[in-house]
């Protein structure tokens, strides 16, 4: 015989009733949570080659629209602004603009897609005695990220004035397309936005290297995002070593992919900039794992 719950006061009926209410209710909400879809994570990117590969990965369903959505930001500084402010999980950037994240959040470097080495550069239409010896020289690069940190150390190498240049804040492509006719001028880019200005008579400098400075670009993550979707992340991280090796393979295949998301930019151009990338799986990866700990960048660390 079955045996039933009766109390013999109608309140504590009433309070017994009230507590199996709430308690299939918090049930039910508590397997909603469970069944609700997990949303993708949002990782900002700007169109510097070297982030490629993950769009690469995209396009061909290497990972899901389940697992990441991309943002695109027009800088490197739009793409610290939109991580700062919570807009994102996380960030194709490098360390300089991971350094440059309030104190508050905690991140961490999920993996390095690069070396800067030659990459970050810096292009003028005149020689350096002439950037002595001038006044109102247009300086055109990305504030708040590698740019402002390359331009201080390149005004600091060569003993020039500071005050003898007009700071302006462009896009890579705002940098190609401005009107340089009758005008001294430098510009800090990357490629293939360099090929563009050559063809203006720009001529390198300098770069990030010869400036001693060691620049990783990498995939940036809040350190809470990365505990909880691991196996999001691992994906990520294998699928762009996946499309990287494609891009040796088949890449032509991989420049008409990926078109569409770095411009007008010929395939001669995208070729010798993705050449000279020195990607961080064919390089040491030990001195990535030296800079990271000199200057104490968090790696993720897969939990076991």
């Amino acid at each position: 015989m079955k045996s039933r719950l009766i109390f013999k006061s109608p309140l504590l009926n009433l309070i017994g009733l009230m507590a199996i209410i709430i308690a299939v209710s918090v049930s039910g909400y508590i397997l909603k949570e469970e069944l609700k879809p997990k949303e993708p994570l949002r990782i900002a990117i700007s169109n510097w080659i070297g982030y490629m590969p993950i769009v690469y990965a995209k396009e061909k369903g290497w990972v899901d629209d389940s697992d990441i959505e991309l943002v695109w930001t027009a800088s490197l500084e739009i793409t610290g602004n939109a991580y700062d402010r919570g807009l994102v999980d996380a960030m194709f950037a490098t360390q300089y603009d991971y350094f440059r994240q309030t104190k508050e959040i905690d991140s961490q470097m999920l993996f390095a897609t690069n070396l800067s080495d030659e990459a970050d550069m810096v292009l003028s239409n005149t020689n350096i005695d002439d950037l002595r010896n001038s006044k109102n020289i247009i300086l055109n690069l990305e504030l708040n990220s590698l740019g402002e940190t390359m331009f201080d150390s390149f005004i600091k190498q060569y003993r020039l004035n500071k005050d003898n240049f007009l700071i302006f804040d462009r896009s890579q492509l705002g940098i190609t397309e401005y009107d340089y006719s009758n005008k001294k001028a430098v510009a800090i880019v990357y490629p293939p936005y360099d090929s563009i200005l050559k063809t203006k008579g720009f001529c390198e400098l300098t770069n990030a290297k010869k400036l001693h400075l060691d620049v990783i670009d990498g995939l940036f993550v809040r350190s809470d995002t990365a505990n909880s979707n691991q196996e999001v992340l691992i994906k990520i991280k294998s699928a762009f070593l996946k499309a990287l090796d494609e891009a040796d393979k088949n890449p032509y295949d991989f420049y008409t992919v990926v078109k569409p998301y770095i411009g007008n930019i010929s395939y001669t151009d995208f070729k010798t900039a993705i050449d000279g990338i020195a990607w961080a799986n064919r390089t040491n990866i030990a001195k990535i794992d030296e800079i990271a700990k000199k200057q104490h960048i968090k790696q993720f660390k897969q939990n076991r």
